[in-house]
């Protein structure tokens, strides 16, 4: 006996399981003509990096402003419990190796909305220094009064995903890629109202021309130029988004809060010598 409603099933049946198999071809296809930028970070190179942890998992990355202050984003550090945060310094790895310190103390810019991207930078204060006669660990620059301009190119460090097929798994070890700082025009085409009214206080950097994905998705890690000089905080790392956009707070605008905040720490007398 013949139903036609069985053959309008079996029809839409086959229909469904064409367009998966296509879909899955064409994203395969993307992901195949697409690289991740960047390379792994040698063991002596961007020494103030630092991993910062959250019952035992990454939560992001942050840079050395003393031996017991770190820069991060406040993003990261906002809704979390310090008694359950530890930062790892002195490591390629945010697993294992170098130094492991619980933290006291945490403060993030005032004016930060999580919707935007021109305030989210805080600070986290150690309980305990670091030591700076041990392993890879010193201090991040930041800007002066004569370098206050943004360099034309930034480097940017931190743990993304290794590969595009990787289920935005975490690479094992420190990652850094070289890439362009856009205009203000180009910038605030990715930009929100609001942010595009304090446009002084972001920057956006990648690279339209080339065939690549972003895939470092670490807030707070941080954008030097050349020198190491630390001028951005990440704010959003596009999790291989095709805009193969990132957008970083500008640190120059901030250097007297973040002045404040540090010479606040140091008066209470706590804050050691680089050596312990």
């Amino acid at each position: 006996m013949y139903y036609p409603q069985c053959n309008v099933v079996l029809r839409l049946a086959i229909g469904v399981l064409l367009i998966t198999s296509l879909g899955r071809v064409c994203a395969s296809s993307d992901n195949a003509r697409s690289k991740i930028a960047g390379r792994r970070a040698l063991e002596n190179e961007a020494n103030w990096h630092v991993a910062i942890v959250h019952e035992k998992h990454l939560k992001c990355s942050g840079s050395l402003l003393r031996n017991n202050i770190v820069l991060t984003s406040a993003e990261c550090i906002k809704d979390l419990d310090i008694l359950d945060l530890k930062i790892r310094a002195g490591s390629k790895t945010f697993k294992r190796g170098g130094q492991l310190r619980a933290v006291a103390e945490k403060v993030y810019h005032p004016q930060y909305n999580p919707a935007e991207h021109s305030y989210n930078i805080g600070l986290l204060k150690l309980k305990r220094s670091l030591n700076f006669t041990q392993d890879n660990v010193d201090t991040v620059r930041l800007p002066t009064a004569k370098r206050l301009e943004l360099p034309t190119s930034v480097f940017v460090y931190g743990w993304g995903i290794s590969s595009l097929n990787a289920n935005k798994t975490l690479t094992r070890h420190l990652r850094v890629a070289k890439y362009r700082v856009y205009s203000e025009d180009i910038c605030q085409s990715y930009l929100s109202a609001k942010d595009i009214s304090n446009a002084e206080n972001i920057f956006c950097v990648g690279d339209q021309g080339k065939d690549l994905e972003i895939c470092n998705d670490d807030v707070g890690a941080p954008a030097v130029n050349k020198n190491g000089v630390q001028y951005g905080t990440i704010s959003f790392g596009g999790k291989c988004s095709s805009q193969k956009t990132i957008i970083a707070t500008n640190l120059v605008p901030h250097l007297s809060w973040i002045r404040e905040k540090v010479n606040a720490w140091r008066g209470q007398n706590d804050i050691k010598t680089p050596v312990e």
